[in-house]
């Protein structure tokens, strides 16, 4: 009993580490579900089913992990709470890793502050939950900087470079770009200090080096026999490769979309380092007077423990107390790699100085380049993925705060001590509290916090025992019973792009695609491709979208592909023409969170025979063709069934007589949520004689309009409604754009009538109004307001309504028909057109000139969309565009 409790004495310290982290993944680990949770659940019930990774289905990364959650699924079966409780041992191993590696740098109590508060901080990075492939990726991280620390520290220990070899190993095997570079810094690491110590370092290499082979060795013989070696390499290699756009890209160009992340927060991390070298040069100054108060730590260590544990009880029990320490600043990860990386240069330096001066080199300098330059390794292979963030940080953080502590080892520092630990403290709670109150965040997709969750679903089996919001349940099970009442076990469901846990959920599979997640750096093009192959040859029996944020794809696409469009993007609007195409019914939006949406489609039939299509690709390049009424209409009935056709283009090849609709349905709804976001190119024709009567704000020719309407006329129309414009009342975001557009000869009538618009959020640009418009309140082009109104003209002459000079935007020239028949009009829209054609970065000039001139922003935001038509006089006078030719 005696030796039993001296060992527990000697652990005491990771004992409270352990405390803490089972503590907080334990107050978490039974609450929330993300809609992007369950990937590896679902590949996991592939394998387990007989399908052979990289052979039978795609996956870029290294396949340690989606083996490991193979194996526990196999063994313990689908139920989320199973993963979750991996998830606690996970953090726990996390947090022993990262205490050990510190302690062999600095003394016991330091590092037990430093591992608490690191930990947490890494746990606050809220796209990733405990049990994460990321989280497995950090275990071997950590267990591979302390065994490195240990190898460098006892050099004549050589099962330390054996197991770094292994833990290494490890970490390429779960994902294999960070953790190759991790390899490489150990090499080099080996080479360096043996170099400089003057000591042999191929016996060290060969260790190392053996340790790293074992486990990969072993993995290539298993994939060798099941036949899925040769496309793992495909995968992993050159597939993973493309998907982020090539190797120079994937290496550097973190550094450059990331420039302003480092500029924000530089001034913090200067401040930070500033108090880390003022420290060390008063204690050095200051060493013979250093005191020594153990008893003090002990107190602070212990006290510390508890008072994080009653903390987070708290927070779990009233969320009220836990927003007080939610702000709206955080330590950001960039911050972490200005301080880090500095200090890491500084003793490579310094180290070499004294190597070449045959100075005898102090051992603490080369363990803290080995957990500094560790850190820079996993943080650089981090931001390769697109950025920092807060769980590759956990090195650094620790290594900064131990390393601060350590040098208030001298007169009259325990304030400052005691000060930096409070600050410890508070950051601690401050990440425990974010991470409960935004419990998940990732691209835009966010769930509930940690105090809302507590709705258990009664239907859903794999849900036994979490708890969930109110909201969040009802996406699921409203998911669940549309599918499996629509569906049996035998029919496959298509989820995309990041949502396998519905195939799982629902006991329903896929029709055989190789992308199980079609998200932008999982997913090859050629996998894409071929899905949508097999889509059209086994259509599943129904669909669930995601509804990811534009803002997402278009990051990506500028990350990784140089501004073109992605393969997520071009199969999420394949699934959107086939599902309206094919006669799916579509349920509708369902809501979750705020940021939170789905789109389900199911079919009640087996009919999948294509119903309409459209001629052309949606590109730029091939943009979708509309010359009919009929295509018109399928836009019409594509937008009302979810597909915004956010980016697609379409182009107007002929002029389109509505006379034959007794009453047009706009396209998007006003206030439906569902809206037109891409580029309509009326290519200089026009869409005549529309009749468009409903009452309310649902009036026009767009009912809410989201992206861009350009080049169009609309003629001959009658609009009446409540608050109403004739090509869109409203604008579904400042993003809409209506530019060098014309009406003409309509009769608008309302209680505001806008020749053109109404209430416009968005642009309304080089624009002509010439129509009666009839107004209560106010009538003219626009009859309300636009965000950004420029050269839009109007003939005052048949504009009426009840209160005098209530025309409605005051940024609209209005004139006499005498002037709108003049050659200064079309000069006027020309010459504005002229501008935006030849415009270059030299060109600048200031956007609130009356000239037309455009500044460099706008220009970008337009010119790669679009083509602007000349204006040119019709027979009658009028001002028309040109139809299909550049002047």
């Amino acid at each position: 009993m005696r030796k039993i409790g001296e060992k527990i004495y000697e652990l005491r310290y990771l004992l409270i580490i352990l405390s803490v982290c089972a503590c907080y993944a334990g107050i978490l680990y039974n609450q929330t579900m993300p809609f992007a949770e369950g990937w590896y659940s679902y590949y996991a019930k592939c394998i387990n089913r007989g399908e052979v990774v990289y052979k039978d289905f795609d996956y870029l990364f290294t396949p340690l992990y989606i083996f490991f959650i193979a194996l526990i699924t196999k063994i313990f079966g689908y139920k989320v709470i199973i993963l979750r409780i991996v998830g606690i041992i996970f953090f726990c191993l996390i947090g022993t890793f990262v205490y050990l590696s510190l302690k062999e740098l600095f003394n016991e109590e330091i590092a037990v502050i430093a591992t608490i508060t690191s930990v947490m901080y890494m746990q606050s990075e809220v796209v990733q939950v405990f049990y994460d492939y990321v989280r497995m990726m950090d275990i071997f991280s950590c267990a591979a900087t302390y065994f490195l620390i240990k190898a460098i520290k006892n050099d004549d220990r050589k099962k330390y470079f054996i197991l770094a070899g292994i833990a290494t190993s490890l970490f390429i095997l779960t994902k294999q770009n960070m953790g190759l570079l991790f390899w490489i810094y150990s090499i080099i690491l080996i080479c360096s200090v043996s170099l400089v110590l003057r000591r042999s370092v191929k016996e060290k290499l060969i260790y190392f080096i053996t340790g790293s082979i074992v486990p990969i060795f072993i993995t290539i013989i298993f994939m060798l026999i099941n036949g899925s070696l040769i496309p793992f390499f495909n995968q992993t290699g050159g597939e993973a490769v493309a998907a982020k756009g090539g190797i120079l890209p994937i290496l550097f160009n973190w550094i450059i979309n990331n420039m302003s992340s480092f500029i924000n927060t530089s001034k913090f991390s200067i401040i930070c380092l500033a108090c880390i070298i003022v420290s060390a040069i008063i204690k050095k100054k200051d060493e013979k007077n250093a005191i020594n108060k153990q008893w003090l730590r002990k107190s602070e260590i212990y006290l510390f423990g508890i008072l994080c544990i009653i903390s987070f009880i708290v927070f779990a029990k009233v969320d009220r107390i836990s927003k007080l320490l939610d702000g709206h600043t955080y330590l950001s990860p960039y911050s972490i790699f200005l301080i880090i990386i500095p200090i890491f240069i500084y003793y490579v330096i310094n180290v070499i100085i004294d190597a070449v001066n045959n100075k005898e080199i102090s051992n603490y300098k080369l363990l803290y380049i080995t957990i500094t330059g560790a850190y820079f390794a996993i943080s650089w292979g981090c931001g390769m993925s697109g950025g920092l963030s807060e769980g590759q940080g956990t090195l650094g953080v620790a290594f900064a705060i131990a390393i601060l502590l350590n040098n208030l080892e001298f007169r009259f520092s325990n304030v400052l001590k005691l000060a930096v630990i409070l600050v410890c403290f508070l950051l601690t709670l401050q990440c425990a509290a974010k991470k409960m109150n935004y419990t998940y965040n990732w691209w835009g997709m966010d769930e509930s916090s940690l105090q809302e969750s507590v709705y258990l679903s009664n239907d859903i089996e794999v849900f036994e025992g979490i708890g969930l919001s109110y909201e969040t349940l009802n996406a699921y099970e409203t998911v669940y019973h549309i599918v499996t009442q629509n569906t049996d076990e035998k029919d496959s469901i298509y989820c995309f792009p990041q949502i396998p846990s519905f195939y799982y959920i629902c006991n329903r599979m896929d029709p055989g695609v190789r992308a199980k997640v079609q998200w932008f750096d999982v997913a090859s093009d050629k996998s894409i491709d071929n899905d949508i192959k097999i889509l059209k040859n086994k259509p599943p029996k129904a669909i669930i979208i995601y509804e990811t944020s534009e803002y997402a794809y278009n990051s990506h696409e500028k990350l990784f592909r140089a501004g073109e469009i992605s393969a997520t993007r071009k199969m999420k609007q394949f699934l959107l023409n086939f599902a309206t195409q094919h006669g799916y019914t579509f349920y509708g939006r369902i809501k979750s969170t705020k940021n939170n949406s789905l789109l389900l489609y199911y079919k009640t039939d087996n009919d999948f025979s294509e119903e309409y299509s459209y001629r052309g690709k949606g590109t730029k390049e091939s943009p979708y063709e509309i010359d009919s009424v009929e295509d018109l209409l399928f836009l019409q009935r594509s937008v009302e069934n979810g597909n915004d056709y956010s980016n697609v283009y379409f182009i107007q090849t002929k002029d389109i007589d509505l006379s034959s609709i007794d009453n047009w349905n706009p396209i998007g709804k006003y206030d439906s949520g569902f809206y037109f976001r891409g580029i309509y190119d009326g290519n200089g024709h026009v869409i005549k004689n529309m009749t468009c009567i409903h009452e309310g704000e649902n009036v026009g020719l767009f009912g809410q309009l989201g992206g861009i309407v350009c080049n169009l006329g609309v003629i001959n129309s009658y609009v009446s409604g409540s608050c109403v414009g004739v090509i869109s009342s409203h604008a579904a975001s400042s993003e809409a754009m209506i530019i060098n557009c014309y009406t003409t000869s309509s009769v608008i009538n309302g209680l505001r009538a806008g020749g053109i618009a109404d209430n416009f959020e968005g642009k309304i640009v080089n624009c002509i109004s010439i129509n009666e418009c009839l107004g209560i309140d106010a009538a003219g082009a626009i009859s309300y307001g636009a965000g950004y109104t420029k050269n839009v003209i109007s003939q005052i002459d048949g504009i009426h309504t009840e209160i005098i000079n209530s025309y409605g935007d005051n940024s609209v020239t209005y004139c006499t028909q005498k002037y709108m028949l003049s050659s200064e009009v079309i000069n006027r829209l020309n010459s504005y057109i002229d501008i935006v054609n030849k415009y270059s970065s030299n060109y600048l000039e200031d956007e609130q000139d009356n000239d037309g001139a455009v500044t460099e922003k706008e220009y970008d935001e337009w010119m790669r969309r679009i083509t602007l038509r000349y204006w040119k006089t019709e027979i009658s006078g009028y001002p028309t565009l040109t139809i299909g030719e550049l002047k």
